[in-house]
């Protein structure tokens, strides 16, 4: 089974430490950010691993190669260089195309996110026929997606903080949806690429040729909910930590902490 990494952003929130080094080797109890997310792949059996890269990304490619323990546990690392045009999280996914292709769904999971997600379980729950199942909760965000109740398909996204509110099928009111908050991790079904494919001939979001299409994995979901299955796998007792900020650093070194003694 393969995995993606969003390992490419600037990690403006974790200044100054990102502004010598990647945010995908930001430390938390001396182990980086990026080796926790590859061992949790391993330990659930993903073990064909892209890692996009762009803000000090010869420094990521260089950290890979020297670690051991990667090649010992037989896993696989490929690169999708992102050095030219930061692509955002949708145009991270269609640059890597190439890389990703095979049978089966493929895990994609940001770098900076903590978690206790079961990710083999997540795969069972994927769906044949949905375009991607995104792994979601109740807890407290300002923004999150919304879902139709019964079936748990997306209909639409709000932003709490804005009162924004954005409702892709006819069908449904607001106020009908389930709000959850959207954890970073999801499964894509192969036929996402022929999705966004279509998505960015259709809205041409910026482009530049060379180097890949940027748009946002938000902005494409919710293009694609009134066109295709894409569910969302409430988890209660899903614990999530977004590491991407320094508030969140304490509570990492905990969590993590406690975890590595279960």
């Amino acid at each position: 089974m393969k995995g993606i990494i969003f390992s490419a952003g600037l990690g403006t929130r974790l200044k100054p430490f990102t502004e010598s080094f990647p945010k995908a080797l930001f430390p938390i109890n001396d182990t980086p950010l990026l080796e926790i997310v590859i061992k949790e792949f391993h330990h659930y059996g993903i073990d064909d691993i892209v890692i996009n890269v762009h803000h000090f990304a010869d420094m990521i490619e260089e950290w890979i190669g020297q670690q051991e323990w990667i090649r010992s546990l037989g896993i696989k690392i490929e690169f999708s260089d992102e050095r030219e045009f930061l692509l955002d999280t949708g145009g991270a996914i269609l640059k890597a195309k190439e890389k990703l292709k095979g049978e089966g769904p493929i895990i994609a999971h940001n770098v900076d996110i903590l978690s206790n997600a079961n990710l083999k379980e997540l795969v069972s729950r994927h769906q044949e026929g949905s375009l991607a199942t995104l792994l979601v909760s109740p807890r407290k965000s300002s923004r999150g997606f919304l879902f139709e109740p019964r079936s748990m398909k997306l209909a639409g996204w709000t932003n709490h903080n804005t009162s924004e509110v954005i409702i892709t099928r006819a069908d449904i009111h607001h106020s009908e949806c389930l709000t959850l908050a959207f954890s970073g991790i999801q499964v894509l079904s192969q036929e996402i690429f022929e999705a966004m494919e279509e998505y960015t001939k259709e809205k041409s979001p910026q482009n530049n040729s060379s180097a890949g299409i940027k748009f946002s994995i938000r902005d494409f979901y919710l293009w694609a909910a009134s066109r295709y299955s894409i569910i969302g796998i409430n988890a209660p007792d899903l614990k999530v930590l977004d590491v991407g900020k320094t508030d969140a650093i304490e509570p990492a070194r905990h969590f993590l902490s406690i975890s590595s003694s279960l």
